[in-house]
């Protein structure tokens, strides 16, 4: 696979927006209402291999739409849609690939794109349209090799936020792996920077808590927001009873709640297990589940002891 970068891969890109034209303007009606107000994008020229920096990062749960765009090539047939799927499992955003935008757009939506022929504000008016706070327009044109393009479009701004291109051998597919690297150069890097929470539930104030190795402080506890999905252990320790340990997966996008019951020393019956109380766990967003288990060989034992 033979990659272009910089500045030639703006040249290639400019001269496939000069072969296929600047439309006149679309034959639909933009006549929905544009999207509310939009996240200040990072800004940047138009051979820029990525998001930019030193601006406010985009909202990292916006709408975004990837929608595709062909100027004579049949090669990397759904490349919009894998692109969408990768943004979806990668990135809190709302994503509409194709059919999601012609569900809001109606049947219309594929001779829309092609009408606007790669006018960045003819695109951003669809955006509107679709109510999504940026458009990734995925181009894949001949120009000897095959050419992928990437913009992601300031639909409030009506302007081109980044852009890349890529010289693909005609019989080569980017894998999904490469395909993320793509992504990463185009979207701001805050996309990819997911994050859930545990939720601290004690029968005993005062109680040291500690998530990931890291003491984050004492019972009762505010949430605490950690990178996801990502495994972490907790330790929940107070002097004269018997400390809570498990470990919690937190999905993105979720809170884990662990109610932990800590009992005193002098009333504990074993030696060897951790006894910990899970009375429940709740993951939010979407249904997903957590998991807590106990460490090592220890048997998980479930207790209430009395007042």
């Amino acid at each position: 696979m033979r990659r272009r970068s910089g500045r030639w891969a703006a040249l290639i890109a400019t001269a496939i927006a000069g072969l296929i034209g600047v439309g006149a303007g679309p034959a639909w009606a933009d006549d929905e209402p544009p999207a509310g107000p939009q996240t200040e994008q990072a800004g940047g020229d138009d051979d820029s291999d990525g998001a930019g920096a030193g601006f406010e990062a985009p909202d990292p749960r916006r709408a975004v739409a990837v929608l595709g765009f062909r100027a004579g090539a049949d090669e990397l047939p759904g490349i919009d849609q894998r692109l969408a799927a990768i943004l979806r499992d990668k990135t809190s955003l709302e994503v509409l690939d194709v059919t999601d935008a012609r569900r809001r757009f109606g049947n219309r939506l594929d001779g829309a794109v092609v009408d606007c022929a790669g006018d960045v504000a003819c695109i951003a008016r669809i955006g509107r349209r679709l109510r999504v706070a940026d458009v990734l327009l995925v181009g894949v044109s001949r120009f000897g090799d095959v050419i992928l393009t990437l913009q992601r479009i300031d639909v409030g701004g009506a302007e081109v936020d980044a852009r890349i291109a890529e010289a693909l051998a005609p019989d080569q597919a980017p894998d999904t792996d490469k395909l993320l690297t793509y992504l990463r150069r185009v979207m701001p890097d805050g996309d990819f920077l997911r994050y859930g929470v545990i939720r601290i539930q004690a029968n005993i104030a005062g109680a040291e808590v500690i998530i990931g190795g890291t003491s984050r402080g004492r019972t009762p506890l505010d949430p605490v927001r950690l990178p996801a999905p990502a495994s972490y252990d907790i330790r929940i320790a107070s002097e004269g009873y018997v400390p809570f340990e498990a470990s919690a997966a937190v999905p993105p996008d979720s809170e884990v709640l662990v109610r932990a019951s800590l009992a005193r020393q002098e009333s504990a019956w074993y030696k060897r297990w951790w006894v910990w109380t899970l009375v429940g766990v709740a993951a939010v967003a979407g249904g997903t589940t957590a998991y807590l288990l106990t460490r090592d060989d220890d048997v998980p034992v479930v207790i209430e002891f009395p007042p």
